[in-house]
């Protein structure tokens, strides 16, 4: 889990044009924070800036407002899917997670079809989907990297600007047994 210091530090990498733009420190980095106010009390004998939020898939139901209870469940099971990969997960085999990997992606993008039956409201769904979505990514980055998948993805000008036409390179590389099906390009 990446810190304060680490988070923020990424954030500054991508303001090249405000001229932050620096190569990230790795490794433990500290940052002094001060509690201004709190919604929620003062937290108890915290160690960490992420103590007391719910990491869990599970929370995400807490977007969904009315239709939190049904959606519970089958997060539970998508959460045990990740609890599952990170157990067996060994650095030297990676692709011994893939199928569970697999399986809860399944479960995330099954889930987040069904959604438009449920009842909530617009924002709600909103929530819901944008969160459902950034965990299907989380779980897509998994699965290419418990088979070793590296993508490098390359425009033919160094700045391009909307509505410019411009060629992309793309170069898949992945261990021995894996295969690319399909590639796309998703853009703003």
């Amino acid at each position: 889990m990446l810190g304060a210091y680490s988070i923020a530090a990424q954030g500054r990498s991508q303001h090249r044009s405000q001229d932050q733009g620096t190569i990230e420190r790795r490794g433990p980095q500290y940052s002094r924070l001060r509690l201004v106010e709190s919604a929620v009390g003062q937290p108890k004998d915290e160690k960490d800036i992420f103590d007391g939020l719910d990491i869990k898939l599970t929370g995400i139901a807490d977007a969904a407002g009315q239709a939190a209870a049904p959606l519970r469940p089958a997060l539970a099971e998508i959460q045990q899917a990740a609890d599952e990969a990170l157990a067996k997960y060994n650095p030297l085999t990676p692709s011994t997670v893939t199928p569970i990997i697999a399986r809860g992606l399944h479960q995330l993008r099954g889930l987040e079809a069904r959604l438009a039956e449920m009842s909530m409201s617009e924002d709600e769904r909103y929530q819901t989907r944008f969160l459902l979505n950034q965990k299907a990514a989380d779980f897509s980055d998994a699965l290419a990297r418990s088979q070793g998948a590296v993508v490098d993805c390359l425009a033919d000008d160094e700045m391009v600007t909307p509505g410019q036409t411009f060629a992309i390179s793309i170069q898949v590389y992945t261990d021995a047994g894996a295969q690319v099906r399909r590639v796309t390009l998703n853009q703003p």
